[in-house]
């Protein structure tokens, strides 16, 4: 099959920590019934918060909203005691208590699962027209560890304006200027309060912008839509992303 034009992937990017438990309280994420709510109460957090301010096992302290989640699911993230998870979960609202794990990153076997070993991956058997179409208009959401801006890989030479639908941000930090979004990399946040909230150290410093620490999230944002870098080459061989 002929080379294949550059295609018209966007791309945004999300940054996920994952905490370590702290010495008395643990992150949990509490799955919530949003039909429960009480019609008194405007917005969806103002409930949460009435929830975890009635747990009789509440201390003086008042128990902070990590998170509050609309979209994918409704819920709330907080730090909790064992004590406080029980009694949450004899909530008729609550659909269910997770403790926020610590995961480690980590895969050598990617190609291999996602069908890409072939030389045109997943666009195995589809002409460069099939192509053409089937790449336009299309946004790619990563949630990782975060994203390099400046990878060539994230260059927006031949893409068109960002789609109107698109609703996110591109976060700014003073090591990452809204300018290094583009029209392929047109979003990126972070979301490290569970990470903060575990109070682990100096790290806690190095999490509070949507720019990769350690390559992962950009190796995995570039595999799945990254622009074409010419002449990429690794100990002498040479190599292209997995990406169209």
């Amino acid at each position: 099959m002929g080379s294949v034009s550059t295609f018209n992937f966007v791309l945004f990017f999300l940054v996920q920590c994952w905490c370590l438990p702290a010495s008395a309280l643990k992150t949990y994420i509490v799955h919530m019934e949003d039909t429960n709510m009480p019609s008194i109460f405007s917005k969806q957090s103002d409930w949460y918060s009435q929830c975890l301010q009635s747990l009789s096992s509440i201390t003086d302290t008042v128990i902070p909203l990590i998170y509050s989640y609309t979209n994918a699911f409704t819920g709330f993230a907080a730090p909790l005691s064992d004590e406080q998870v029980q009694e949450l979960l004899k909530f008729s609202a609550v659909l269910g208590v997770f403790e926020d794990m610590l995961y480690h990153l980590q895969t050598t076997r990617t190609p291999h699962f996602l069908g890409l070993e072939t030389p045109t991956g997943l666009w195995e058997g589809h002409t460069t027209q099939n192509l053409n179409q089937a790449s336009q208009d299309v946004i790619i959401g990563v949630l990782d560890s975060g994203v390099w801006p400046e990878s060539p890989s994230f260059n927006d030479a031949g893409m068109p304006e960002i789609p109107a639908r698109w609703r996110g941000e591109c976060e700014t930090s003073p090591d990452f200027p809204p300018k290094l979004c583009n029209k392929k990399l047109i979003g990126a946040r972070s979301f490290s309060e569970g990470f903060r909230m575990a109070s682990i150290g100096d790290t806690q410093e190095l999490v509070k912008s949507a720019r990769d620490l350690n390559g992962h999230g950009t190796h995995t944002a570039s595999t799945a839509a990254g622009s074409a870098v010419a002449n990429a080459s690794l100990l002498d061989r040479w190599g292209r992303n997995l990406g169209p």
